[in-house]
């Protein structure tokens, strides 16, 4: 699978389409401009939120979400994850959102990111060069084969409930959100 600006777009709109966590994401943000409240005690318009300080991720962890969410979403002629503040935005989705559960699975998954690095180019996700960064997530991609990455795959039925996405799925999506 190609792991690209085009592609991280065009498979996060086929996620989007579904309406699930985007949402959800979206519906709250809306609900936030017009009855700022939040549970969290954060400042009720979605701006304020988004530039509010957050701290959930080591400074390890936040370099490697960096670093992905460029490799993802990269500047060219146009900003890149990092300019658009694409990792604060994760962090803040972690800290806020997730649940210990998906905290885990997320934490779990990261972890991975750098083993797959480590074993095969002997060093961390952020000492590789892009290509290299590309490919680490591709194959974690390639070894989910789940319905989330294939247009119109998702069916849902009594027979073939709902299926949690797989991590490349999540990260793409709030990536693209």
């Amino acid at each position: 699978m190609d792991i690209n600006r085009r592609g991280v777009i065009l498979g996060s709109t086929a996620i989007l389409g579904g309406g699930f966590a985007s949402h959800s994401l979206y519906s709250y943000l809306q609900q936030q401009r017009s009855h700022p409240t939040h549970t969290s005690g954060h400042s009720g318009d979605w701006e304020g939120y988004l530039n509010q300080s957050v701290d959930a991720f080591s400074s390890e962890i936040r370099e490697l979400v960096n670093a992905m969410s460029e490799t993802l979403l990269p500047r060219t002629e146009t900003p890149g994850a990092i300019d658009a503040g694409v990792p604060k935005f994760i962090e803040l989705i972690y800290s806020d959102w997730m649940q210990p559960r998906e905290k885990a699975v997320f934490d779990e998954a990261l972890e991975d990111v750098e083993t797959r690095a480590q074993n095969k180019h002997q060093r961390a996700y952020i000492g590789l060069s892009s290509r290299e960064q590309q490919s680490i997530l591709e194959a974690i991609e390639e070894a989910s084969p789940h319905a989330w990455f294939k247009p119109g795959g998702l069916s849902i039925t009594e027979e073939q409930p709902l299926q949690a996405p797989p991590f490349m799925a999540i990260f793409k999506e709030i990536a693209v959100t």
